[in-house]
């Protein structure tokens, strides 16, 4: 989305060609609290290593790329909602 791309851009710039982006929305749909509750836990089974690997895509591009469990140390979970709400929490090993 132009929202979300823009909003990645100006955040992290220089980085952001070598930032994997972790999308569960896309196989969930937009229930808003569900996705959270979803990519929150999949952020943790990827830092333990319990998911070995997952679908992502680069930030700069949005090529689609598998990220490796082991090339994580932390993850930023962000969700939106209706209304304006929006929760941002980094996961750390």
């Amino acid at each position: 989305e132009t929202i979300e791309k823009n909003r990645e851009e100006a955040l992290f710039n220089a980085k952001l060609d070598k930032l994997p982006v972790l999308n569960v929305k896309k196989n969930l749909g937009e229930g808003r609290a569900f996705s959270a509750s979803l990519s929150l836990a999949h952020a943790a089974l990827l830092l333990s290593g319990d998911l070995k690997e997952s679908n992502a895509y680069n930030a700069k591009t949005h090529k689609e790329i598998k990220v490796k469990s082991n090339d994580l140390n932390k993850v930023l979970v962000i969700s939106y909602g209706f209304g304006g709400s929006y929760t941002a929490i980094v996961v750390e090993k």
